[in-house]
C-alpha cells in the first residue's frame, strides 16, 4: 500500500504506527555511531518512541508542556521528536550552532520544562553554555530537566540551589515503560525558528494534524516509494531538514542521519548507502559537485533531488545533471509554511524545475499575488507580494498574539514577505525576499537580533547590520556598522570575540566597521537609516574600493 489516500486528521504517533503498520520489517532508520552502523525497522522505532515516552512519563510530563531538543541529527533526535508528541508535548527544536544568547531566550520563550542534549559536540561545550544561560536566566527558566546523550550523567553539573536541574541519562528515558498517547491531532508539536524584523527569533507553531497532511502531501507530491533511501544532511531542527525526513518516512523509505556535514564523507555515504532522493542545501550540493578525485560514478541509485535557492539555479541544476546525472527540482518554503511546499514535476524541462517556487503540494493549499502598495489581488504573472492559505500555515507565532495578527491580512491569507508572481492560485514562482533578512552560511537571519545583541557591549551606542552578495553563488557576508558610546572605546577584534562567545557562529559579521554617524533619509514616522546606502558602504569595504566610496567610516 501507497500513501494513504484518505488522511483524517491524525496525531504524529497514530501516524507514525500506521506507516509501521504498513512496512512492519522495512528498516526506517540507519545510524552511523562510532565506527558501528545500526539499522531501525518500523516497528523497532514505534517502540522505541513508546518507551521514550514512558520514560518522560514517569517524570510526570503529560500534554501542553514543553520539551526543547538540542541535538545533532541522530536517532535519538527522531525518537524524542515522537515520544514528546505522543504525550502532546512541545517539541521545541534548537540549532546546535546556538550560543547562550540564543539558548536563553528560546528556553524562555517556549518555557520549556526539559532539554535533551549532547554534553560535547564536534568540540563544542554544550554544558558549558547551558551552565552560562541557567547562571544567567536560571529564574526566568521553567526547566527542571536536562537529559543528556553521548556521556555519564554524574559528569555534567548544571543548575544552582537557587536553580536546581535535575540531571538524568537519556538511556534511562529510552528505557521506559511504554506508555500510552495522551496527544489530540490539533494540539501544538512543533515550533521553528524564525527571523523577522522582531529584535529576536520567533517560533513559528504547528500542530500535529498539520505535519501529518504534510508529510503525505509531500510524499505524495514528489512521488516518493518505500524504497527510497535519504541521508538527513540538512538540520531536523530546522524546517527544510525536518520536512525533507518526514517526507522519507512517509512513504516506508530508510532515513539514514548525518550529525555534521562533510562533502567528501557525505559523498561516499550517499554510494554505500545507495541513496536514491535527496534534499540539501544549494551550497552542500555545490560542496559535493565541487570534490575533486571522486568517483561520481558511485552516485548512479541518486536520481531525484531538491534544493533552494534564488542564485543561479539553473546553471546548478545543470551542473548536477551534467555530473552525477540526478535531477532536481527548486522548493519553496519558510519556517511558518513548512519547507518543501512547492515542487516542479520530474518530467519538467530543467529550466522550469530549477525556477524557484513551484506548484504546491497539496490542493489544500492556495496562493495569490498582491500588489505592494495597495493589496490589491493581482493577475498571473505580474509581480507582487506572495501570500498563502492552507493546512500548512503556522498555528500561531509562540506567545507573540501581535505577530500573529500582522502576519495575516484582514481576509486570513497569510504574508510571505517574499516578491513572485502567480501562474495558477496553485503555482507561483519566486523572485526575491522582501523581508529585511539575510541569509548567513544557509540560514535566514534578522539582521534586527545581531544589532539588538551588540547594543548590549557597554561601548556600543548603536548598531546596523547589512548582508552583502558578493557572488550569486554565495550567501550574504554580514557587516555590522557600529557607532560608540562618547568617550568609550573598543576594537574590531573585541566585537568579534563578543559576538563569537554569545552568539551562534553563522551571525558573526564578517566585519564591524565604526561610524561617526549613519546615512538617514528623513520621514514622517521619525528619520531613517539608509540601508542600502550601508549595503554600498559594505559592498566598497569588502571589495576593496577606493575610499572615497565609503563616508562617515571612522578610519
Amino acid at each position: 500500500m501507497g500513501v494513504c489516500d484518505t488522511m483524517q486528521a491524525e496525531t504524529l504517533y497514530q501516524w507514525l504506527k500506521d506507516v509501521a503498520t504498513r512496512y512492519r520489517e522495512h528498516v526506517a532508520l540507519v545510524s552511523h555511531e562510532a565506527a558501528a552502523r545500526r539499522e531501525w525497522t518500523y516497528l523497532a522505532f514505534v517502540e522505541a518512541v513508546e518507551r521514550a515516552a514512558g520514560g518522560l512519563q514517569a517524570l510526570g510530563y503529560g500534554r501542553g508542556q514543553a520539551l526543547a531538543v538540542w541535538l545533532p541529527n541522530t536517532v535519538e533526535w527522531l525518537v524524542m521528536e515522537f515520544a514528546g508528541a505522543m504525550l502532546g508535548l512541545l517539541v521545541v527544536p534548537l540549532n546546535t550552532r546556538y550560543r547562550a544568547h540564543e539558548l536563553g531566550h528560546l528556553l524562555r520563550l517556549s518555557r520549556a520544562r526539559g532539554l535533551v542534549f549532547m554534553p560535547r559536540f564536534l568540540n563544542i561545550d554544550f554544558a558549558g553554555i547551558l551552565e552560562e544561560v541557567l547562571s544567567e536566566d536560571g529564574s526566568e527558566l521553567a526547566l527542571e530537566h536536562v537529559f543528556v546523550t553521548g556521556t555519564d550523567p554524574s559528569a555534567v553539573r548544571v543548575g544552582s540551589p537557587a536553580k536546581p536541574v535535575a540531571v538524568h541519562a537519556l538511556g534511562e528515558v529510552l528505557a521506559g515503560r511504554p506508555a500510552e498517547e495522551e496527544a489530540f491531532p490539533h494540539d501544538l508539536v512543533n515550533v521553528f525558528g524564525t527571523s523577522g524584523t522582531t529584535s529576536a527569533p520567533k517560533l513559528a507553531a504547528h500542530d500535529q494534524a498539520s505535519i501529518v497532511r504534510h508529510a503525505e502531501a509531500m510524499a505524495r507530491a514528489f512521488a516518493l516509494g518505500e524504497g527510497e533511501r535519504t541521508l538527513g544532511l540538512l538540520p531536523f531542527c530546522g524546517v527544510y531538514g525536518f520536512c525533507a525526513a518526514f517526507s522519507v518516512l512517509a512513504a516506508g523509505g530508510t532515513l539514514i542521519p548525518v550529525p555534521a556535514f562533510d562533502a567528501r564523507r557525505v559523498a561516499a555515504l550517499m554510494a554505500d548507502e545507495s541513496v536514491t532522493f535527496q534534499p540539501m542545501s544549494h551550497i552542500m550540493l555545490r560542496q559535493i559537485l565541487d570534490l575533486e578525485d571522486f568517483d561520481f560514478a558511485r552516485l548512479r541509485s541518486w536520481t531525484r533531488g531538491t534544493y533552494a535557492t534564488l542564485n543561479r539555479p539553473q546553471e546548478l541544476a545543470e551542473r548536477a545533471f551534467r555530473t552525477i546525472g540526478v535531477r532536481l527540482t527548486n522548493v519553496y518554503g519558510s519556517s511558518e509554511a513548512f519547507a518543501m511546499m512547492t515542487h516542479w514535476p520530474w518530467d519538467d524541462p530543467l529550466e522550469q524545475r530549477s525556477l524557484p517556487g513551484g506548484h504546491v503540494v497539496s490542493d489544500d493549499i492556495r496562493v495569490r499575488a498582491v500588489d505592494l502598495g495597495t493589496g490589491a489581488v493581482l493577475p498571473p504573472r505580474v509581480s507582487g507580494e506572495i501570500q498563502l492559505q492552507g493546512y500548512n500555515v503556522l498555528t500561531q507565532y509562540l506567545g507573540n498574539p501581535n505577530a500573529t495578527a500582522e502576519a495575516f491580512t484582514p481576509d486570513g491569507w497569510f504574508r510571505t514577505g517574499d516578491q513572485g508572481y502567480v501562474l495558477d492560485d496553485r503555482t507561483f514562482v519566486l523572485e526575491n525576499r522582501l523581508k529585511d533578512t539575510i541569509r548567513l552560511r544557509g540560514f535566514l537571519v534578522s539582521p534586527t537580533e545581531i544589532e539588538e545583541f551588540l547594543l548590549q557591549h557597554p561601548a556600543v551606542e548603536m548598531a546596523q547590520v547589512v548582508g552583502v552578495n558578493l557572488r550569486p553563488e554565495e550567501d550574504d557576508v554580514a557587516v555590522a556598522f557600529v557607532k560608540r558610546k562618547p568617550g568609550q572605546e573598543t576594537t574590531e577584534e573585541a566585537l568579534r570575540l563578543f559576538c563569537k562567545e554569545r552568539l551562534a557562529s553563522f551571525k558573526l559579521p564578517s566585519r564591524f566597521v565604526f561610524v561617526e554617524e549613519y546615512p538617514m533619509t528623513p520621514s514622517a514616522n521619525g528619520d531613517k537609516v539608509q540601508k542600502v546606502k550601508l549595503r554600498e558602504w559594505a559592498r566598497a569595504i569588502l571589495t576593496g574600493a577606493e575610499p572615497s566610496a565609503v563616508t562617515k567610516v571612522v578610519p
